[in-house]
């Protein structure tokens, strides 16, 4: 015999499999049998892991876990996650790995509750969120880094309560949503009979539609999110350590300003923030940039390159006014004095020993890609272009 709370549990992982499969467009690839043992007169899983949906879509690969249990190990092995202290066993665990091997993973915890503090609106109940930042902060993942040493790092990107709760969403709000974007906790109201577009939207802002072209075959796009940013008070959290921005000069500037970069000798360089807004490159892309190079067309021979790579000493928003002619090459104009603008300050530079020919390109436009990977290219196409799904085609 089975509570309503354990058959709840059942149908919100079976839920979250229909919603990835139906409304998403997943594939089921694989369903394993559930590992059993005998538990008084009933039968008990014995390890979530060994009940798992194993799902595809393009290049995402999902793994749909109901209960896994973590455990704490004195010796911790690599690409494994843990528990330090007391084990974990949450209800779901929804792990999805990209093309390039990473994997990004979040929790569901059903709970067949609503808070009985407030009779106006159904929320979950207070212990529940608090246990959804108990996973979080509980669950440690072991991966090996560059100098062999085993590092550690919290491996649950969102962990969310699943309960009762009936909300007219063609008119309401999640009254989680702002939660969830902000700092990757909070609750789906999730029902029997329902659509659950909430969960759905959300499942579909993680991974795109069945109808729609997953561009991204890195897990990218997770790190520019606001509730991935949060970092202990004193210290900074980046995706990628050297990261460039390659860049092409702004139209009409006065000699003296592109004849400093030609030499390699600039030191200044801003953007409008309107620009990398229609590009969507968000502040946290920007903010993490440690490097730039720039496309400068060299008249001698009519060639436009890259031949210097420029340290970034720091990067302001600031107004337009608040840039002088010498900093910007150029005048500003009464219409874009209020605008704003990243402001690049720039540091060393180093020549590059093989130019990167740009030519044939004319358009504005601009790639992120590491410094290494700046100085092995030699034609633009030769650059990746990370953090690229935010940037239009």
């Amino acid at each position: 015999m089975k509570s309503i709370a354990e058959l709840y549990e059942v149908w919100c992982v079976l839920e979250l499999r229909r919603l990835l499969v139906d409304e998403l467009g997943f594939s089921e690839t694989t369903s394993r049998k559930p590992a059993l043992y005998k538990k008084g007169v009933e039968k008990a899983l014995r390890d979530g892991f060994g009940v798992a949906f194993l799902l595809q879509r393009d290049h995402i690969k999902i793994r749909l876990a109901h209960e896994p249990l973590f455990r704490p190990t004195n010796q911790p092995k690599v690409g494994h996650i843990y528990s330090w202290i007391t084990s974990q066993k949450p209800d779901i665990l929804l792990e999805a790995e990209f093309e390039n091997g990473e994997k990004i993973r979040w929790i569901f915890d059903a709970k067949y509750r609503i808070s009985p503090d407030n009779t106006d609106v159904d929320y979950a109940p207070d212990d529940a969120i608090n246990q959804m930042h108990r996973y979080r902060d509980a669950l440690i993942h072991i991966h090996q880094a560059d100098d062999g040493w085993q590092e550690k790092t919290r491996p649950i990107f969102g962990a969310f309560v699943l309960y009762p709760g009936w909300f007219d969403a063609d008119l309401n709000d999640n009254p989680y949503k702002k939660a969830i974007a902000e700092i990757g906790i909070g609750a789906f109201p999730l029902l029997p009979n329902s659509n659950n577009n909430w969960l759905k939207d959300f499942l579909t802002a993680q991974f795109g539609s069945k109808d729609s072209i997953y561009k991204t075959n890195s897990s990218d796009r997770f790190y520019v999110q606001e509730a991935t940013r949060i970092s202990y008070t004193g210290m900074a959290l980046s995706r990628y350590q050297d990261l460039s921005l390659s860049v092409a000069l702004g139209a009409n500037r006065d000699k003296t300003y592109l004849e400093k970069f030609r030499l390699g000798k600039a030191e200044w360089y801003h953007l409008p923030l309107q620009t990398s807004l229609m590009k969507n490159v968000q502040r946290a892309a920007i903010r993490e940039i440690k490097h730039c190079a720039f496309v400068v067309y060299y008249p001698d021979d009519e060639q436009r390159r890259i031949d210097y790579i420029y340290d970034v000493i720091s990067t302001r928003l600031v107004k337009r006014k608040d840039i002088s002619d010498e900093q910007a090459g150029a005048t500003a104009t009464q219409l874009n004095l209020e605008k704003d603008y990243w402001l690049f300050e720039l540091g060393g530079v180093k020549k590059l020993d093989l130019s990167i020919n740009v030519s044939g390109y004319r358009d504005f436009k601009f790639r992120l890609a590491s410094f290494e990977e700046l100085v092995k290219a030699t034609t633009w196409n030769e650059l990746p272009n990370h953090y690229a799904f935010l940037q239009k085609a």
